[in-house]
């Protein structure tokens, strides 16, 4: 599953479209100072916006597991996650498949028409977590639930 995405979109335009979707978003630390990048990888900081409250926040990609390796891959089968959900807004993500010799392809996608897609992601909070105690998110594998 991707572990590496770009952000390369200005704050004040994700701003606007998610207000196009009736979502306002609110920043309860105030405004980030996001540059532009072609590459997030899984320990590095970005934003997401938080369920339910329309909060955007900086936070890690992924949290520490068990064995301190991050975690950044969830799947969702015979689970549901009623709280915790964030979405994770990028411009493009990147898949990595079996290239010549050690190498690997790197393979990006965006979106056909639109600058902006969010990956489904979980959060949590807890004073155990991240260096300030804030929180983490992770992406995650987040297929229909029926």
């Amino acid at each position: 599953m991707c572990n590496e995405v770009a952000r390369r979109i200005s704050l004040g335009l994700m701003r606007d479209d998610f207000s196009q979707l009736k979502i306002p978003l609110v920043f309860p630390e105030g405004l980030p100072n996001l540059a532009a990048t072609e590459s997030i990888r899984i320990t590095d900081r970005t934003l997401i916006v938080l369920q339910g409250r329309n909060e955007a926040v900086v936070r890690r990609w992924s949290w520490t597991g068990p064995t301190g390796k991050p975690v950044f891959n969830y799947r969702s089968e015979g689970r549901r996650f009623k709280t915790g959900r964030c979405l994770i807004p990028v411009d493009a993500m990147y898949e990595f498949t079996s290239g010549v010799g050690p190498r690997k392809d790197k393979w990006r996608f965006e979106a056909a028409d639109a600058p902006l897609f969010a990956i489904a992601g979980l959060w949590r909070a807890g004073v155990a977590l991240g260096k300030d105690g804030r929180g983490e998110a992770h992406h995650a594998d987040l297929r229909s639930e029926t």
